[in-house]
């Protein structure tokens, strides 16, 4: 148990401590830090040892669910999904950590259903997010990240669809959120994934759980 999470942490080997212990001295970072950031100047940090900057974290402030949710996202990043459906089934139980669902970072159920994607389980996925049609129908990247699953299962007809919807639903809303993110930007990129999708064209895109990190991951 780590606070009232019934998650046990896994055991480290003596060099991951003491790897993370000696740069986080030189640097002067926390553990939430190198959980999220990496180290400075190290941004391709093992993520075992993020992972073990993750688990300190949270030993000491249980309650983080932002770092509960890093530390599932970097368990799947290693491909231990068994591992990470675990933490956000936790989170769910204990009601979300705080987590707030957001029209633009999407709540735990969404998290799980990209964690299913990670490891190629679309049709689990695809579930999923057909169970959350009705919360989160309103939210722009629910139905890009639902079109591209879609997509990938060559379900062109739907992905297509869910494009669409994700387009109508970010001009809908452009006004609360083009002061934070380039929306025309965000657009041409769904309206191209849609285009290869007409094609009958494979999914090649990436299925961020954030709509800017469209825009990060192309480097737009």
């Amino acid at each position: 148990m780590i606070g009232r999470m019934n998650i046990t942490a896994p055991a480290w080997t003596p060099k991951t401590e003491d790897m993370v212990e000696g740069m986080r001295e030189k640097t002067g970072q926390n553990y939430a830090s190198i959980n999220h950031l990496g180290l400075a100047g190290s941004p391709d940090l093992d993520p075992r040892l993020r992972l073990y900057a993750g688990y300190q974290h949270v030993s000491a402030s249980p309650e983080d669910g932002p770092q509960w949710l890093g530390i599932a996202a970097t368990h799947a990043e290693l491909g231990e999904f068994d591992k990470a459906e675990e933490i956000i089934n936790e989170m769910k139980r204990l009601g979300g950590m705080g987590l707030i669902p957001q029209v633009y970072q999407e709540d735990l159920d969404v998290n799980l259903a990209h964690i299913f994607a990670v490891a190629g389980e679309y049709e689990k996925a695809l579930d999923l997010f057909a169970q959350l049609e009705k919360s989160h129908k309103g939210h722009p990247i629910y139905h890009y990240v639902r079109a591209s699953l879609y997509h990938a299962v060559d379900d062109f007809e739907n992905a297509m669809r869910e494009y669409a919807e994700a387009v109508r639903e970010l001009q809908e809303q452009r006004e609360f959120v083009e002061d934070e993110m380039d929306v025309d930007a965000i657009i041409n990129i769904i309206l191209a994934c849609s285009v290869q999708a007409e094609s009958g064209e494979p999914f090649d895109g990436t299925r961020p759980l954030e709509l800017s990190m469209l825009l990060e991951e192309q480097d737009i």
